[in-house]
């Protein structure tokens, strides 16, 4: 099952005020958790 991720305007914010080598890191945790909820997310 995939899920759909939609972001709040305050966490878009939130992320590109951050490094860019974290905002991949966070991105690309999210693009794995909307196929049924996989990666690893700590």
């Amino acid at each position: 099952m995939d899920y759909q991720v939609e972001f709040k305007p305050k966490a878009v914010k939130d992320l590109e005020s951050l490094p860019a080598e974290v905002q991949n890191r966070v991105l690309t945790k999210i693009e794995l958790m909307q196929n049924n909820l996989a990666g690893d997310a700590e």
